[in-house]
């Protein structure tokens, strides 16, 4: 049997080979059963080609074709949704191409075979969303293919002033996957013109871009009723688009994104498994949502965690998620400062140390060291198999594939954990020396861990410290010169942190003497306070702020919070004290302070007066 695609595309040269109304549904039926992926929307290009209008019982078949995602007469393949938009939207088209007005509009292949043409047709043609999809997409991959060029930014330019174009002409005949196809193309151009340093112009580019996003928006907008058809995928679209161009669909909308999240939850339960989002939509909108810093509802991030879970559970490895999905989700659960459940997070870790064992699909050691990273500052509960078996993934690794940050990451993050040991901190410092000698052999990439990278080293070796007088104290040493070899220490200089002026103002109002911003290892005390008897220990204050804590859990810190406290008590007993910006007084401070104190050390607060 003829192929569809190639049958429609010889009768669109020779339209006089089409004698009546009956040779088109007859071609329709004969080749129902074979259909490709363009058949449905072939047949409407080669109808208009024709200057024929299709009879009633030609627009009910293919209606019902559309409607059921299968042919009339039964057996082939099932249509896309963009495929059944298309067939129940064929009375949109102008009432002057159904009646027969001769004219040649272009086809969906067209815009795939030849860019060039997509840059030429004219846009009274494109009088069907289908064929305006096909043309975005055309000048996206021609803007895209130029980058890196000597020609990249007319190119780019050119795209604006087309998609300018287009959304002045096109945008009644618009619908929101047209939209949201602008907005995607929009965001895959910035993401890879911004790689390139060749650009004169990237401030307008990205201008130009934002400009034409926003003016998808306002279409979105006026399509507001039709805003509940949008699928996961194309949810996830606009928002990931908002995301990378770094603009907040807020700003254009108010209360768009609330309504586009919520949306995307309630699909991850919906009845039917294709409406439901895959891995990679759940991976995207999560890291959207971080990326926009956006204070997603607990409910929506559980939903799509939930079903993250779900998706593990098939036995296709093709629909579970992959080692990037899994790492996106688990850096988004970070910045956003919401610990999934118990199940999903041993579920997710599970899968990614499987990975490991599979060539074609291991991780990265950017996602080990992420995973690891968000796990420590979520204060997850890790099987110590899963760790080791990362562990052992990420040091087998060669140190050209290891950045210096995975290796202090996940040496910072096994310390919170409390799963690092002296043998695994000598295994990371070995490792970092030989990338150290290799860059200084091939003279390129960076010398030594940066600082803020040093700082994390020198946290992980302080909670390795042992106790005064232990027999590991010596080995203890030996890491710390080995270290001291490796990087420089970092310097201490004290961070001023909202809530501090406010405490030191308190404990003046309280006739305390203190010490303000002491450093101990590579943290600080905001105050520290003596008491006047040597025998007993110093109180050390530290401001506890509401980000301290996870959004869903408030009552459990952070792990970098939590270590903090952690390492400052060998300096005396850690006295925590609530700061709340928008209500906290100097006053009200005062009595937290004395209250805190005194419930925490045992002695009365005059103790500390001298």
């Amino acid at each position: 049997m003829v192929h569809a695609r190639r049958r429609v595309e010889d009768l669109c040269e020779c339209p006089a080979s089409i004698t009546s109304r009956h040779s088109m549904f007859s071609l329709w039926h004969n080749t129902g059963r074979s259909i490709s992926k363009v058949g449905i929307l072939g047949f409407a290009t080669l109808w208009r080609t024709a200057s024929l209008k299709p009879s009633a019982q030609t627009c009910s078949c293919i209606r019902r074709y559309s409607a059921e995602g299968k042919p009339a007469e039964g057996g082939g393949i099932r249509l896309t949704r963009q495929q059944r938009l298309y067939g129940t939207t064929w009375q949109a088209s102008p009432a002057s191409e159904q009646e027969g007005v001769a004219t040649k509009l272009p086809a969906v292949w067209d815009f795939e075979d030849n860019q060039t043409y997509a840059q030429e047709v004219d846009l009274d043609k494109l009088v069907h969303p289908i064929l305006i999809t096909a043309y975005i997409k055309a000048l996206k991959t021609a803007a895209l293919s130029s980058l890196g060029g000597p020609d990249q930014e007319a190119s780019l330019t050119r795209f604006l002033i087309r998609m300018d174009d287009l959304l002045a002409a096109a945008a009644p005949r618009m619908n929101y996957i047209n939209f949201a196809a602008v907005v995607t193309a929009s965001a895959q151009l910035w993401s890879a013109a911004r790689k390139y340093d060749t650009f004169t112009n990237q401030a307008d580019i990205h201008e130009g871009l934002v400009a034409v996003y926003q003016q998808c928006l306002q279409g979105l907008q006026g399509l507001q009723h039709r805003l509940v058809e949008m699928s996961a995928w194309e949810i996830r679209t606009v928002v990931w688009a908002s995301a990378t161009l770094g603009c907040n669909p807020d700003a254009v909308i108010p209360g768009m994104l609330h309504h586009l999240t919520f949306k995307f939850a309630q699909l991850t339960d919906a009845t039917k498994e294709d409406q439901r989002p895959n891995a990679q939509a759940c991976a995207n909108l999560l890291w959207a949502l971080a990326t926009m810093r956006y204070p997603a509802a607990a409910e929506v991030v559980d939903a799509v965690c939930d079903r993250m879970y779900s998706l593990l559970q098939s036995t296709d490895q093709h629909i579970r998620p992959n080692a990037q999905h899994t790492a996106n989700t688990f850096w988004a659960l970070m910045k956003l400062k919401h610990a999934p459940s118990h199940d999903v997070a041993s579920a997710l870790l599970i899968n990614l140390s499987a990975l490991c064992q599979i060539p074609d699909l291991q991780p990265r050691s950017q996602s080990v060291s992420n995973c690891l990273l968000a796990c420590a500052e979520l204060g997850l509960s890790v099987s110590s198999t899963c760790l080791e078996a990362l562990l052992k993934y990420l040091l087998e690794m060669h140190v050209s594939q290891v950045d210096y940050q995975h290796y202090c990451n996940t040496a910072w993050s096994l310390a919170v954990m409390r799963f690092l040991d002296f043998k695994t901190f000598a295994l990371f410092l070995n490792k970092l020396t030989t990338k150290q000698l290799s860059a200084r052999q091939l003279g390129r990439g960076r010398a030594q861990p940066n600082t803020w990278e040093a700082r994390q080293l020198y946290q992980a070796l302080a909670w390795l410290q042992p106790s005064p007088g232990s027999e590991q104290l010596e080995a203890w040493s030996c890491l710390h010169l080995w270290l001291q070899a490796v990087v420089l220490q970092p310097p201490t200089a004290p961070v001023n942190s909202p809530g501090q002026a406010e405490l030191w103002h308190a404990l003046d109002m309280q006739g305390m003497p203190f010490k303000a911003q002491v450093p101990c290892w590579m943290y600080w005390a905001d105050a520290v306070l003596t008491p006047y008897d040597s025998s007993a220990s110093p109180a050390i204050l530290v401001l506890e702020r509401p980000e301290d804590g996870l959004t869903n859990m408030p009552s459990r810190l952070l792990g970098h919070v939590a270590l903090r406290n952690k390492m400052l008590e060998p300096f005396g007993t850690v006295v925590t004290i609530p700061y709340y910006p928008d209500s906290s007084s100097v006053a009200s401070m005062a009595i937290d302070i004395e209250a805190a104190v005194e419930a925490k050390t045992g002695l009365p607060l005059d103790s500390f007066r001298y």
